[in-house]
């Protein structure tokens, strides 16, 4: 009896001894085997390509994308040869129908984040934008990408605010652009954007209302930074403190910031703010900082606000948003 039990144990690892070798066998056939995506045969311009494909354009971009979901299904670790043909694929499939909205999506998740490639699902989703003008996702994902992969802030405010111009868009899209676009060190320039976008009869109202109060804190941040460019001007150094400006003359009170919180301010850059956000650059000179802290309000009206903002206003009035 006992011999009987040892001689289980001894068949029992000798079967779980085959089974465990025909799996690693089998994994190892499997791995020479593996699919490589391979478009040698659709190297070609666009152009040729949809004339090829005839009358049969779409079916050809949707095998296209399903050799993408083969190939990124099986696993694989791609290099950079094979993420350029993905990437080349995702152009043709868009070049036979570029009003596909699945092939945006899958370049978005794919370039942008897996292949470290957002120049190419940029290019991807502005052809997107030309062709679906109803889509305000395709020109929000190049903001985002342009901001979070690219730090390009001008083109990702545009990016947003063209977003913002599309009907049924987050209404956060137009503020998030000027935002943007203050933080590129162009306070003027977002100004003009969001004067421009509140005079439009579509804007909604709910909409307007969230515009005109970052209008008024931007306004607010262009004089500021007016006043501390002419301080420097005086004094040859960047103030201390913002209140420095009321003892030196060149303001009688601080704007009112909407938003209930004081101005922000960098003494060694010269760079202000209206919120607690990270400032990379400032409009008056240089690299901005990193703000920590916030405080309560600071209202009250000051001597040289209305010639600076009628200045901007009449430009805008001009039809230069530039």
């Amino acid at each position: 009896m006992k011999l009987r039990k040892i001689l289980f144990v001894f068949l029992g690892l000798a079967l779980l001894s085959g089974y465990m070798a025909a799996g690693l066998a089998v994994q190892e056939q499997r791995q020479g085997r593996m699919h490589r995506f391979q478009f040698d045969g659709l190297n070609l311009p666009p152009l040729a390509l949809q004339a090829l494909a005839g009358e049969f354009k779409g079916l050809a971009a949707d095998y296209l994308l399903l050799g993408v979901q083969s190939f990124i299904g099986s696993n694989q670790v791609l290099d950079r040869a094979e993420w350029l043909a993905v990437a080349r694929a995702f152009d043709q499939a868009q070049a036979l129908d570029p009003y596909f909205e699945q092939t945006y999506l899958m370049a978005q998740g794919l370039l942008a984040w897996s292949a470290s490639m957002p120049e190419r699902a940029v290019r991807i989703l502005r052809k997107a934008a030309e062709h679906r003008p109803w889509d305000w996702r395709a020109r929000y994902y190049a903001g985002f990408n342009q901001y979070y992969f690219l730090n390009d802030y001008q083109a990702a405010s545009e990016s947003f605010l063209q977003a913002a111009k599309v009907p049924h868009s987050p209404e956060i899209l137009p503020v998030l652009g000027a935002r943007l676009a203050q933080k590129s060190g162009r306070t003027e320039w977002a100004l003009r954007l969001l004067y421009a976008m509140l005079k439009e009869k579509e804007t909604e109202g709910s909409r307007t209302d969230e515009i005109e109060r970052r209008i008024k804190a931007l306004e607010g941040v262009l004089v500021l930074e007016r006043s501390v460019a002419d301080f420097k001007n005086r004094t040859g150094a960047w103030p201390q403190e913002l209140e420095d400006l009321m003892s030196e003359g060149v303001l009688v009170a601080f704007p009112e910031n909407p938003y209930g919180t004081e101005w922000l301010f960098n003494p060694e850059t010269g760079a202000v703010s209206f919120d607690r956000v990270e400032i990379r650059v400032s409009t008056v000179h240089g690299p901005g900082f990193e703000v920590n802290d916030q405080g309560g309000s600071s209202l009250g009206r000051f001597s040289s606000w209305t010639p600076i903002l009628d200045e901007v206003r009449a430009s805008v009035r001009n039809g230069n948003t530039n």
